[in-house]
């Protein structure tokens, strides 16, 4: 088989000059061109763009989902804030105004009052932080603020209604 591969190759040399002058003609390569499938260009910048503005958009709707959900939850808190407040308002008003209109000795007036004015003040500090930050946390903080309230006012009433007990003839 060596030899006829050496016959041809020799064939191939001695009559190179006549296979380079002989060319197909202008229509055979356009007939070539139109049967092979259109090559695809693939466009790295309109990929790149496509994939950047889809990414844009989920990123988008994440932040404005995320803060659609925050604003909801803030919006509930504020209001569960505010029916906590309307219940613990009139009950602490209220039992406020029993134990002011109460005689009682001016000392024990101005410590029950006291511990009043200085759970208020925590509270606006709370309230504060609530406003700029609503959180679970912070409500429930302010919150135990009014409980702790109201069971001081209970605690002086209870007081009051033992003294009552003790001197006859004086009824809240």
């Amino acid at each position: 088989m060596g030899n006829r591969e050496d016959e041809l190759q020799d064939f191939i040399e001695h009559n190179k000059e006549a296979f380079d002058s002989e060319t197909p003609g202008d229509g055979v390569w356009e007939n070539v061109s139109n049967a092979l499938p259109a090559a695809k260009v693939f466009n790295w910048w309109m990929a790149a763009s496509i994939v950047f503005f889809m990414t844009s958009g989920a990123l988008t709707f994440h932040v404005v989902s995320m803060n659609a959900n925050e604003n909801k939850n803030n919006r509930n808190l504020a209001l569960e804030l505010e029916q906590i407040e309307m219940f613990y308002y009139e009950q602490i008003s209220t039992k406020t105004a029993l134990i002011l209109d109460f005689e009682q000795e001016k000392s024990a007036k101005n410590a029950f009052q006291m511990e009043i004015q200085r759970l208020d003040a925590m509270y606006l500090v709370l309230k504060e932080a609530f406003d700029k930050k609503p959180s679970e946390k912070v409500l429930e903080a302010m919150t135990l603020n009014l409980v702790v309230r109201m069971n001081i006012l209970n605690q002086v009433l209870s007081d009051i209604e033992d003294q009552d007990a003790e001197s006859p003839g004086i009824a809240i």
